[in-house]
């Protein structure tokens, strides 16, 4: 009934098996693997994450007179009296006058 057709080889791709060099290249070509299970994939990404993306840190930039000279630079810094804006009020404009409540909108919430 049904008649079987002779197919060529050299027509379908063989697929190439490729062996990884490194944990990482291992590690990368699992969670890029759709028939990898989704949470073997998702803790091969956690795990390659942090040689993948760099950590964000804080860098002292230092000068030549060291960290101790540095330190005792802005401690001396921090125990003087902090530098305030004086205010003074325009005595020529005169202040405001209430004159009650204000009024009520009308959509009350």
């Amino acid at each position: 009934m049904y008649e079987e057709k002779e197919e060529d080889d050299e027509q379908w791709p063989v697929a190439q098996v490729i062996v990884p060099a490194n944990a990482l290249e291992y590690l990368q070509s699992i969670y890029r693997n759709p028939a990898e299970p989704d949470g073997r994939r998702m803790r091969a990404a956690v795990a390659a994450l942090p040689f993948e993306s760099p950590k964000l840190s804080a860098v002292a930039m230092m000068n030549n007179d060291g960290f101790s000279a540095t330190l005792e630079r802005a401690i001396a810094r921090s125990r003087e009296p902090l530098k305030q804006i004086e205010h003074r009020p325009d005595e020529t404009v005169p202040p405001p006058q209430w004159s009650g409540p204000m009024p009520r909108s009308s959509d009350e919430r």
